[in-house]
């Protein structure tokens, strides 16, 4: 008996390749991404759970966009923290590399809670 021998696709080898080598060295968890208002314009006060992860004695900074405001910067390892924020529009988080690369992105959205009332009305003609 032969044994049987395979070979490795070219292209299976290229794609392994690729993505070991541009492989996100970063990684944001929010929790939680939505916050809904009950009227439009309204001011959103939420407390985000931020979990980071950085490898590859990689440095970046948390960023509030589009403000473009930095709220704090971290290197290598695991990092977790509690922000407040108050919003009145959808806002990203950005991890943001030295580089100015965005390494991770999340987005908060700020819904407006549609208030329906679904009651039906009927004056059967005795109503004022």
């Amino acid at each position: 008996m032969m044994a049987k021998q395979t070979r490795l696709h070219p292209l299976l080898c290229l794609m392994f390749f690729i993505t070991s080598v541009f492989a996100h060295s970063g990684s944001l968890e929010v929790s939680p991404h939505i916050c809904v208002v009950s009227n439009a314009g309204d001011k959103c006060n939420i407390a985000v759970k931020i979990n980071i992860e950085l490898q590859d004695q990689e440095e970046a900074c948390l960023v509030l966009s589009p403000a473009k405001q930095h709220l704090a910067c971290f290197t290598n390892g695991l990092h977790q923290l509690v922000l407040n924020l108050e919003l009145i529009d959808s806002t990203a988080l950005e991890l943001v590399n030295r580089n100015g690369e965005i390494v991770a992105q999340k987005v908060i959205t700020v819904s407006r809670l549609n208030r329906n009332d679904y009651r039906v009305k009927r004056r059967f003609g005795w109503g004022i």
